[in-house]
C-alpha cells in the first residue's frame, strides 16, 4: 500500500501536497480504501511514483466520491494497470 493509506474514513481533504518518488505494491503515493462520503484533493502534485501492481500514484478501492481540483498526476508508472490513477 502507498505511502499514505486511508482506511474507513468518512471524508478527507488533501490540499497543497506534493507526493513524489514514492513506491508501493498498489497506490505508490496514496491508497484509499472505503471512504464513505468523499475525498477531495486540491492543488496537489503526484509525480514520479511507482506501483508494482496498479495505481502508480493513486489507488482507489470502494471510494464513493473523489474529486481532483487544480491537481496534477504525471510521470507515474504501474506494472499492471493505472499508471497515474486506478479505481
Amino acid at each position: 500500500m502507498g505511502i499514505t493509506h486511508l482506511l474507513n474514513v468518512t471524508q478527507i481533504t488533501i490540499s497543497f501536497s506534493h507526493f513524489s518518488c514514492d513506491s508501493a505494491t498498489s497506490g505508490g503515493a496514496l491508497y484509499v480504501q472505503r471512504v464513505r462520503q468523499h475525498i477531495k484533493i486540491v492543488s496537489s502534485l503526484y509525480g514520479n511514483n511507482t506501483a508494482t501492481n496498479s495505481g502508480g500514484a493513486v489507488y482507489l478501492f470502494q471510494a464513493d466520491s473523489v474529486m481532483f481540483e487544480n491537481s496534477t498526476i504525471s510521470y507515474n508508472q504501474a506494472g499492471y494497470m493505472g499508471g497515474g490513477l486506478y479505481g
